[in-house]
């Protein structure tokens, strides 16, 4: 079994999202329609294109077991090595980058965008069609707080992080935002009684 196998086993679904994951699709399916426009429709002009029903854009998020590759645009795995994508379109991934823990009660999690296209969807009327999609990210997830996700401290934001220019294959490149946030987080203790 391949590591891209190995780690596309687990099953997704809203359920079983964390709560900061849920919550940043939440906000990316009622804070902006132009992010699905950009993702789905892979024409010179998508943001003429009719509006998306929260359930068309449900239904190009790949929630189930990824043992299969998917034609879903929108993944919650990262982008692996060795990976082949064949399809002249825009994808994006989301999934938990990066945990630090600070201190005994804190730990600041951080969450990865991959946002990929071919080279022949790169140009739009009237711009770059990541560039636009990152603008609505930044628009649409940017200050989740702590009355969006129990447990957060202050705000999610991409301040102090770096978006960066990513080649994916010969075919695909595009960019990777890190959303941070400080949460807390407690160690259980159990009491022994004899």
């Amino acid at each position: 079994m391949s590591v891209y196998d190995f780690k596309k086993q687990f099953e997704y679904n809203l359920t079983t999202i964390p709560k900061f994951e849920s919550e940043i699709i939440s906000k990316l399916l009622n804070g902006s329609e132009d992010f699905w426009k950009l993702l789905k429709y892979n024409t010179n002009d998508p943001l003429s294109e009719a509006d998306l029903t929260n359930n068309e854009k449900l239904n190009l998020i790949a929630f189930f077991n990824a043992n299969k590759e998917s034609a879903k645009p929108f993944k919650l795995i990262a982008f692996q090595s060795g990976q082949t994508i064949t399809a002249e379109h825009t994808e994006i991934r989301l999934y938990p980058y990066d945990f630090s823990f600070d201190g005994e009660h804190f730990i600041s999690h951080t969450m990865r965008f991959e946002i990929f296209t071919h080279y022949n969807l790169k140009l739009i009327n009237g711009g770059r069609r990541l560039i636009k999609m990152m603008q609505e990210i930044l628009t649409s997830v940017n200050g989740i707080d702590y009355e969006d996700v129990d447990g957060m401290i202050n705000s999610a934001t991409f301040d102090d992080t770096d978006g960066r220019q990513q080649y994916f294959n010969d075919s695909y490149s595009g960019y990777t935002l890190d959303l941070r946030a400080v949460m807390k987080w407690f160690i259980k203790l159990k009491t022994i009684v004899r």
